[in-house]
């Protein structure tokens, strides 16, 4: 072959390519071209319509992608979850489920049913520095778990009480374990009694 033919095959072999490459390069600006024509077509026809911009901007996100944010689990700290506690419908009931929790050994379920400040309120009339302190160490004096538990009824015979109420433990046979002093109780939202108040009384009652 002569260098001439030789030179003209370069010549065709580079024009071929450029073509090629000319055409790949037409071919994506059509792509963007038309990717932009769709959104402002879209944009344009959304006008206030947060449905359709929302759909606007989801499909901006897929034709031009950008860096994913640091999730938040990664920068905000868990926060811990507490559960709402549920109170008795019952002023007696109330009581009995604190002799019943503290029989258990259960101190959230035993002090979220006295006021925060009630609680430790609570603790100082039965000798102890906090609530959880205090269920702890009535816990240990329980003898009986099922006569400790049973020690108020959960109901009494009469009218229905409403505002506020105090019952006094001594008012019942205390069993398996000491006797828990003065309760008063307000009723609060959807009729439930919340222990707002309380006073020692004598870990023995009297024979009644």
């Amino acid at each position: 072959m002569s260098p001439l033919n030789e030179g003209e095959d370069r010549a065709m072999g580079d024009k071929r390519q450029l073509r090629n490459g000319t055409g790949g390069i037409v071919v994506g600006a059509v792509v963007v071209l038309a990717a932009l024509s769709i959104t402002a077509a879209v944009s344009f026809t959304a006008g206030n319509d947060s449905g359709t911009a929302d759909a606007v901007r989801h499909f901006e996100s897929r034709v031009f992608p950008s860096p994913s944010p640091t999730s938040a689990a990664q920068t905000t700290p868990v926060q811990p979850f507490h559960t709402k506690h549920i109170f008795s419908v019952n002023p007696n009931e109330a009581v009995r489920s604190v002799y019943q929790n503290i029989a258990q050994g259960s101190v959230d379920d035993a002090c979220g049913r006295f006021r925060e400040d009630v609680q430790d309120k609570f603790a100082q009339d039965v000798g102890q520095a906090d609530c959880r302190a205090a269920v702890e160490a009535l816990h240990e004096q329980v003898t009986s778990l099922n006569d400790y538990a049973e020690s108020l009824p959960s109901y009494v015979s009469g009218p229905a009480p409403a505002g506020v109420v105090t019952i006094d433990s001594c008012m019942f046979d205390v069993e398996g374990g000491p006797a828990l002093g003065v309760f008063q109780l307000t009723q609060v939202d959807k009729g439930q009694w919340l222990i707002t108040g309380h006073s020692p009384g004598p870990e023995k009652c009297l024979p009644r």
